[in-house]
């Protein structure tokens, strides 16, 4: 998914580049969604202090909010009240473009940036889960996941302290890797 400032862009994407209006801990999230066909997030999650809500600009998006499964087309809304567990994709032919407002926003733009700069180091196996999980821990207040995932989480980023031994020069200390992407 890419996402585009809600105001004011040009109707050009910029690849993966992640840029946001103003969100904080009164005032809304709001960005715009370029969805590409054949795109599921990968979990379930809720935002515990946090409403979502979803228009279609354009093309096909799928929302799951708890059991059920919803098939949004353009002019088409949905709002997910805060803590109930939640998914988004695009399963149709062709891209679809979302207006989204995240309320409040919370540190939800500063979750995306480093999210987008750790997928950015293409990180394998035990390292991406740890990487992750230590991620989504430091952002607990506006992302929670689903009950396995969130025990994955606690139970690796708990090894995270341990395997990454964050502290060496070279570790970026957010989360304990080097510069390579390698452990320290």
């Amino acid at each position: 998914m890419t996402f585009t400032p809600s105001h004011g862009h040009d109707g050009h994407w910029s690849g993966n580049d992640f840029v946001y209006s103003v969100g904080n801990d009164i005032e809304p999230l709001r960005l715009d969604m370029w969805v590409p066909a054949g795109t599921r997030l990968p979990a379930l999650h809720a935002h515990p202090h946090q409403r979502e809500c979803f228009s279609v600009m354009s093309g096909r998006f799928d929302v799951r909010v708890a059991d059920e499964a919803h098939q949004l087309g353009p002019g088409e809304t949905i709002t997910v009240e805060p803590d109930i567990m939640h998914g988004v994709g695009n399963v149709g032919e062709g891209a679809a473009v979302v207006y989204t407002e995240i309320t409040p926003g919370l540190r939800t733009q500063s979750f995306f940036e480093e999210l987008r700069a750790l997928e950015g180091r293409r990180l394998t196996g035990l390292r991406e889960i740890i990487a992750f999980a230590m991620l989504a821990r430091r952002y607990q207040r506006e992302y929670r996941y689903s009950a396995p995932v969130t025990l994955l989480f606690r139970v690796s980023s708990g090894l995270g302290r341990f395997v990454l031994r964050p502290g060496r020069a070279d570790a970026e200390p957010s989360t304990g890797l080097d510069a390579r992407g390698g452990s320290s």
